[in-house]
């Protein structure tokens, strides 16, 4: 995908299914994008050094945004970054806690309300 089509796409994702209050940072220039591989959900994101730091939400539908969130850990990984989502909201940012919540689990990424 070249880079015009991946700004439409996320245009399009954005157009479809709205997001956070932040979500118009994800179309600045400098960004990255992870798409889920249905590329219904999109992750915008900078790389920090080997940190892959999001810019706000992902964006997508609501059902979706927990395990595309998985996905982009994996693709992080498997890169020898670190995710680390910020200025996520504070309802996926409840979400995120309670998936993380069990005695003995790790958080696969942090988080940064």
């Amino acid at each position: 995908m070249t880079v015009i089509e991946r700004q439409d796409s996320l245009c399009d994702v954005l157009r479809r299914y709205g997001g956070s209050p932040l979500s118009y940072m994800s179309t600045g220039r400098g960004n990255r994008h992870w798409f889920s591989p249905d590329g219904t959900v999109v992750v915008a994101y900078r790389l920090a050094g080997s940190v892959a730091l999001t810019v706000g939400d992902p964006i997508g539908p609501a059902a979706d945004l927990s395990g595309a969130v998985d996905g982009f850990a994996r693709y992080c990984r498997r890169n020898g970054w670190t995710p680390c989502l910020y200025g996520v909201g504070a309802g996926f940012s409840r979400t995120l806690a309670t998936r993380c919540a069990p005695p003995g689990r790790t958080c696969p990424m942090a988080v940064v309300a």
